[in-house]
């Protein structure tokens, strides 16, 4: 992903986590990609990056498949099928 999480605590050596923030850094831009975020807040932006790459991943993955099928009738890889018909379903 290129994240990692930075915390900033308002004292030191404090252990209460009410007392503690997030930031997310990007490890490719060596930059924050947040404010500064309580735990809640950064649960909740964290899952929100990495749904929006995985559905990135799969929209270009995808297209992948779908070039690769029409190709070779499957998508599956190194295999090949006719395209005149659809497979005969178990019952």
């Amino acid at each position: 992903m290129g994240n990692v999480i930075h915390t900033r605590k308002k004292q030191k050596c404090l252990d209460r986590t009410e007392d503690t923030t997030f930031r997310v850094w990007s490890t490719i831009t060596d930059s924050y990609v947040t404010e500064e975020l309580r735990e809640k807040e950064l649960r909740e932006t964290v899952l929100s990056m990495m749904l929006e790459q995985t559905v990135a991943t799969y929209f270009r993955e995808i297209g992948e498949r779908i070039e690769l099928a029409t190709r070779n009738g499957t998508s599956a890889r190194h295999e090949t099928r006719q395209t005149l018909d659809w497979d005969t379903e178990r019952e």
